[in-house]
């Protein structure tokens, strides 16, 4: 009987957005997202620059918006946190309180 080979890991990036007044949470999965769209002449050929760019143009409209490490990390561009496992707990981290 053969062992089957370890599942190998993936990471995404993800960004949730909370608006006050609207219910709903607003989320991104950088991979899906046309950075060419949004950033123009200022997106690069790599997801990371282009998030951390995106990232830090919303954080401009909203400067005192509370914001999670991995969104101060991709502003301030340090070393991201540890990954959260999934992105149903990324839903569950980013609740409306």
């Amino acid at each position: 009987m053969s062992v089957p080979a370890a599942a190998e890991e993936e990471y995404n990036l993800a960004l949730a957005l909370r608006v006050q007044d609207v219910d709903e949470l607003w989320y991104l999965v950088a991979e899906s997202f046309n950075f060419r769209a949004a950033l123009g002449a200022d997106a690069a050929y790599a997801t990371e620059p282009n998030l951390r760019t995106l990232v830090r143009r919303l954080a401009s409209f909203a400067p005192n918006a509370t914001r999670d490490a991995f969104v101060s990390a991709l502003i301030a561009n340090t070393p991201l946190p540890p990954p959260i496992p999934s992105l149903a707990e990324l839903f569950q981290t980013s609740r409306s309180e």
